[in-house]
């Protein structure tokens, strides 16, 4: 009986030779969102994060729900109790993934940037109606 941290070990050092792209380790904490997978990555354009089990655990239904969320966002997600199944999955899926053409997708309008945030604060320079509101003071004579 091998346990969890032992496949995704395995898991990160497969995907990363065999199926490319990027990925990392999610650490648990109590800063976390509760349900959220043990690893995610982007392979192709595609949002991918596996959940790994150990011997007979099973998916709490948080988890559930997460890959359920990520699926719907057009992520793929999966519970899995060993590497080898999941790179298989992972490879299937990649496969018939493709992603869609600019022409196909909604069209995203961009307008002239206004303002930037620097380490918190507001650059108004970008764009002269960000100027200052305040009328302007006659000069004393």
């Amino acid at each position: 009986k091998r346990n969890e941290k032992k496949v995704v070990k395995e898991f990160m050092d497969r995907a990363r030779a065999e199926l490319g792209g990027y990925w990392w380790k999610v650490h648990g904490s109590m800063f976390q969102i509760t349900g959220n997978p043990d690893v995610c990555g982007c392979v192709q354009g595609l949002y991918i994060a596996p959940e790994f089990k150990d011997g007979n655990n099973k998916l709490k239904s948080v988890q559930k729900t997460r890959i359920k969320q990520i699926r719907e966002a057009g992520g793929f997600a999966g519970g899995y109790w060993s590497a080898d199944e999941a790179i298989k999955d992972i490879k299937r899926h990649v496969k018939n993934f493709t992603l869609q053409k600019a022409e196909d997708s909604p069209k995203i309008i961009r307008k002239k940037k206004r303002a930037r945030i620097i380490h918190g604060a507001r650059d108004w320079e970008d764009d002269n109606r960000f100027k200052s509101s305040r009328p302007k003071t006659k000069e004393k004579k």
